[in-house]
């Protein structure tokens, strides 16, 4: 729906940012929808779906799923939260991070806010209660995510949103793969060196 109508991320983000701004409305097996509108969120808030998308609406955003990744955070240092939803919870951990550094790199004021929030979260999980595997991939997503907005104009390119007419174009190609790989090689490389 929202790939049809972009527009709708913008035309009702106060619900949709008070629907996503407590974990409390994923529990009774509605997981699966929270984690898709996370990614809406960050799939979508961007000016180029909608020119209202403005600063203020990507702060509302923001500060929705900041104050969820905290919030989640939380929960998944008790290891009985761990144990009971981990997969569940790494996913929604992983699209969260994700939602998060795509609203950044569309406003660039957001990504010290950002990149402390994924700090944050690195800290609180390197010894956590979650299994190893699911602590690697929330770990890894975050130090990747991290590495790329330290670099604001390809965080821009790599994390935006694309247009419907430059996915199709990048599909009946394998050039646009190419670049891609090799500006995520070479942001690597310039943050680690």
């Amino acid at each position: 729906m929202f790939k049809a109508f972009p527009a709708l991320i913008i035309d009702h983000v106060s619900d949709i940012t008070e629907y996503t701004g407590s974990l409390r409305n994923m529990m009774d097996g509605k997981e699966h929808y929270f984690v898709h509108i996370i990614w809406i969120i960050g799939e979508y808030a961007a000016s180029h779906y909608d020119e209202r998308c403005s600063t203020e609406i990507l702060v509302k955003y923001h500060e929705s799923l900041e104050c969820v990744a905290y919030e989640l955070s939380m929960v998944l240092q008790s290891s009985s939260a761990a144990k009971q939803g981990g997969a569940n919870m790494t996913r929604l951990m992983s699209v969260l991070m994700t939602a998060l550094a795509k609203v950044a790199s569309r406003c660039q004021d957001l990504i010290p806010r950002v990149l402390l929030c994924l700090t944050k979260i690195v800290k609180q999980h390197a010894e956590s209660q979650v299994d190893r595997a699911s602590r690697q991939v929330m770990l890894s997503r975050a130090s990747e995510l991290v590495n790329i907005l330290k670099m604001p104009s390809l965080a821009a390119t790599i994390l935006s949103a694309m247009s419907e007419d430059f996915a199709t174009a990048r599909k009946q190609s394998l050039e646009g793969d190419r670049e891609i790989a090799l500006l995520l090689q070479t942001a690597t490389s310039l943050v680690q060196h």
